[in-house]
Protein backbone atom coordinates (compact mmCIF):
# COMPACT_ATOMS: atom_id res chain seq x y z
CA UNK A 1 0.00 0.00 0.00
CA UNK A 2 1.40 3.41 -0.89
CA UNK A 3 1.86 5.91 1.92
CA UNK A 4 1.82 9.68 2.33
CA UNK A 5 5.16 10.90 4.11
CA UNK A 6 4.94 13.53 6.60
CA UNK A 7 6.45 16.46 4.09
CA UNK A 8 3.73 15.46 1.52
CA UNK A 9 0.88 15.62 4.04
CA UNK A 10 1.71 19.04 5.63
CA UNK A 11 2.11 20.26 2.18
CA UNK A 12 -1.23 18.93 1.15
CA UNK A 13 -3.00 20.94 3.96
CA UNK A 14 -0.79 23.90 3.35
CA UNK A 15 -1.80 24.07 -0.78
CA UNK A 16 -4.89 22.37 -0.86
CA UNK A 17 -6.95 23.20 2.39
CA UNK A 18 -5.41 26.18 2.67
CA UNK A 19 -3.97 25.71 6.35
CA UNK A 20 -1.06 28.31 6.52
CA UNK A 21 1.43 26.28 8.28
CA UNK A 22 3.91 29.14 9.50
CA UNK A 23 0.90 30.99 11.54
CA UNK A 24 0.36 27.26 13.32
CA UNK A 25 3.73 27.32 14.02
CA UNK A 26 3.74 30.98 15.56
CA UNK A 27 0.91 30.37 17.54
CA UNK A 28 2.29 27.02 19.16
CA UNK A 29 5.83 28.92 19.75
CA UNK A 30 5.19 31.60 21.98
CA UNK A 31 8.44 33.05 24.19
CA UNK A 32 7.22 30.37 27.27
CA UNK A 33 8.33 27.33 25.33
CA UNK A 34 11.62 29.55 24.72
CA UNK A 35 11.65 30.01 28.52
CA UNK A 36 11.69 26.20 29.36
CA UNK A 37 13.67 24.91 26.55
CA UNK A 38 16.20 27.45 27.81
CA UNK A 39 15.72 26.49 31.67
CA UNK A 40 16.04 22.55 30.50
CA UNK A 41 12.52 21.36 30.41
CA UNK A 42 11.35 18.74 28.50
CA UNK A 43 7.71 18.62 29.15
CA UNK A 44 5.37 21.65 28.66
CA UNK A 45 1.61 21.56 29.88
CA UNK A 46 -0.24 24.06 28.60
CA UNK A 47 -3.28 25.85 30.15
CA UNK A 48 -5.31 23.75 27.75
CA UNK A 49 -4.24 20.78 28.89
CA UNK A 50 -2.37 19.53 26.05
CA UNK A 51 1.95 18.60 26.55
CA UNK A 52 4.89 19.84 24.12
CA UNK A 53 7.58 17.14 24.30
CA UNK A 54 10.96 19.03 24.12
CA UNK A 55 14.05 17.74 22.28
CA UNK A 56 16.61 20.35 23.39
CA UNK A 57 15.09 23.99 22.23
CA UNK A 58 13.03 21.73 19.23
CA UNK A 59 9.07 20.64 20.22
CA UNK A 60 9.06 16.93 19.20
CA UNK A 61 5.54 16.43 19.46
CA UNK A 62 2.48 17.36 21.03
CA UNK A 63 -0.15 15.42 22.82
CA UNK A 64 -3.31 15.99 23.55
CA UNK A 65 -4.82 17.21 27.07
CA UNK A 66 -5.83 13.74 29.16
CA UNK A 67 -9.13 12.67 29.17
CA UNK A 68 -11.10 13.66 32.60
CA UNK A 69 -12.79 11.15 34.28
CA UNK A 70 -16.16 12.17 35.82
CA UNK A 71 -17.86 11.20 39.19
CA UNK A 72 -20.65 9.12 39.17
Amino acid sequence: MAYASDHAVLRYLERVKGIDIEAVRAEMMTAPIDQAAAFGCDTIIRGDGSRFKLHGDIVATVLPAPCKRGRR
